[in-house]
């Protein structure tokens, strides 16, 4: 279809002076819940059904990786091997991307309610509801990642976990508070205190990105690493109770949702780092956001029981 305007081609975008819509990539899963790409794959987990699933980018249906999980969730994948955490089951689990299908990976760790991850390679960041611990990847001792005891089992809700550079970046969602403290562990310094509640944060060589769910609406923040000149550069309206806005970024720009509380259903955006441009709506009327990631190529998300995928401007 030809068009002008982006209002032209909902529930996607114009762009060249043609239609982009959104691409149902998979359909009917077990509550997804969580996205990790790979140069030619995508891989989700199935809450429900206890499987981390794969696909190839080019065309093919879904076929279970892993199976026999406890509440899969949180999924990365690092130099070929993919970790999870089994939110049931208390533990991380691993595989490795070359292993057969269909097996059971392996328990990379046992842990108590684990519910976000990250990694340097070498040592586990892990999030639980009131704590932020460390463990490494080889197996270990686990300690503690906040050593402060102001911080200590005071954490509320963790949604966001990053790392970069030898520092780790996480977001509560109730405790309103973006930080970082060191991959060693220590006292976090606040990037930036509120108001309202967070959404997952994002950080790559440019900075660090967050979303906040306020009383008059909903923003997109942006800091240097140190949390320097943290500035909102998107103002938003009001989102459902309990909503979770995701962003990630690439070089060019920086992807979020939303899930607004006048209705219509949910929202991507799209959002330049250089620049005054305004947020581009690249995909509305979708279910309530679960996750989301990017390439090269597209925007990928998880809403309902169903992967979409959306190619980039």
């Amino acid at each position: 279809m030809q068009c002008t305007d982006d209002g032209e081609c909902a529930p996607g975008y114009c762009g060249g002076g043609a239609c982009v819509q959104p691409e149902l990539f998979a359909s009917g899963q077990n509550y997804p819940s969580s996205l990790a790409l790979t140069a030619d794959e995508v891989l989700w987990t199935n809450n429900t059904g206890g499987e981390v699933m794969r696909q190839s980018k080019a065309g093919s249906v879904p076929a279970p990786f892993v199976k026999g999980q406890q509440a899969p969730s949180e999924l990365l994948e690092r130099d070929g091997v993919l970790f999870w955490c089994n939110t049931e089951g208390n533990s991380i689990g691993t595989a490795k991307l070359d292993d057969p299908p269909g097996g059971v990976g392996q328990k990379a760790l046992d842990i108590d309610s684990p519910r976000r991850l990250a990694t340097d390679g070498v040592t586990f960041f892990i999030a639980t509801p009131d704590l932020l611990l460390r463990a490494p990847v080889t197996g270990g001792p686990i300690s503690d990642l906040v050593t402060d005891v102001d911080w200590y089992g005071m954490l509320s809700q963790t949604v966001g976990i990053a790392h970069h550079e030898g520092m780790v970046y996480f977001s509560e969602y109730l405790g309103g508070r973006a930080a970082r403290v060191p991959v060693a562990g220590g006292i976090p310094d606040v990037l930036a205190p509120g108001p309202g509640m967070l959404g997952t944060i994002a950080v790559d060589k440019s900075g660090v990105y967050w979303m906040s769910v306020e009383a008059t609406g909903t923003k997109l923040w942006v800091s240097d690493h140190a949390g320097v000149g943290a500035t909102s550069v998107f103002q938003g309206e009001k989102v459902i109770p309990f909503s979770l806005p995701k962003v990630v970024t690439d070089d060019e720009a920086i992807y979020f949702s939303m899930d607004p509380e006048s209705g219509g259903g949910s929202a991507l955006r799209r959002k330049t780092k250089v620049g005054a441009d305004v947020a581009r709506v690249l995909a509305s009327g979708q279910e309530v956001i679960v996750d989301i990631a990017v390439d090269a190529t597209h925007l990928y998300w998880i809403s309902g029981s169903s992967i979409l995928r959306i190619a980039l401007p």
